[in-house]
């Protein structure tokens, strides 16, 4: 039997397609071009300055709700890119609704409701992205947006 998996192959989307014993790599955004070990390494080092060696475990395939986060969080990129922090708020909470875990989402929508001046809600969700992520690499910079936050209220309680 014949199966085609999703593959998310880091920084690029990829298809495996297995019959029996024998696997072919796909790529979807090339015209379905048949990869090799030796290409999908070139893409790494491409990507990565050589900095990543490929891993079997790369081409582990994925699950639908996987998928469907991947697709988000790329379109929520583009939205932030392109400044549209609506949309990116509507895909960030399509992703919260399909991976409640992920404590980085709620970093991301914490900080699209400080560029909305949502200062209550970027309350809420940074602080849960630090209660999840104690020990997250930016915790400092999120403090910092936290504090300007708490200084906006109490320079409006004072106006």
């Amino acid at each position: 039997r014949s199966v085609l998996h999703g593959v998310g192959f880091p920084g690029h989307f990829l298809v495996k397609h297995v019959y029996r014993d024998i696997t072919i790599v796909l790529d979807p955004f090339n015209k379905g071009r048949i990869l090799t070990q030796e290409d999908l390494q070139n893409f790494l080092d491409q990507l990565y300055n050589g900095q990543v060696k490929f891993e079997q475990r790369f081409l582990d395939p994925v699950t639908d709700k996987q998928i469907l986060a991947r697709m988000l969080r790329n379109l929520k990129n583009a939205y932030m890119y392109s400044y549209d922090y609506n949309r990116a708020l509507s895909a960030t909470d399509m992703i919260i609704t399909i991976e409640p875990n992920i404590a980085e989402e709620f970093r991301d929508r914490g900080l699209i409701y400080y560029q909305k001046k949502l200062y209550g809600d970027a309350l809420s969700n940074l602080r849960k992205y630090l209660e999840m992520q104690p020990d997250a690499g930016d915790t400092d910079d999120i403090f910092q947006i936290i504090r300007d936050i708490q200084s906006f209220y109490r320079y409006d309680m004072y106006r």
